[in-house]
């Protein structure tokens, strides 16, 4: 996953990183699908909606890195799912109490 860093070329990590992105998101939607699948078997029915509908917010966003290479795309994504984290890990925490 990491590029050589023993290697006589210099480290392009813009490249390294786009080379393996596709992957990446693959692997990230697939663990969103198997994290709603895993409840609807266990319990035989989806989570509350907004576990959903985070999924699914999740779901786009990734899908959707896996078919562009925009930088911009790619940097917006960080912060996108940032903010859906915090705010994801924070809904689930008032929902407790």
């Amino acid at each position: 996953m990491l590029p050589e860093a023993g290697s006589e070329t210099a480290l392009n990590l813009h490249d390294h990183y786009y080379a393996h992105s596709r992957w990446f998101f693959i692997l990230a939607v697939s663990l969103l699908a198997v994290s709603l699948l895993r409840d609807l078997v266990l319990a035989g029915s989806l989570p509350n909606t907004l576990n959903v509908v985070a999924h699914g917010l999740f779901f786009v966003a990734w899908g959707i890195a896996i078919f562009t290479q925009r930088e911009a795309y790619h940097r917006g994504l960080v912060i996108y799912t940032l903010v859906l984290m915090v705010a994801y890990i924070a809904a689930l925490f008032r929902s407790l109490q």
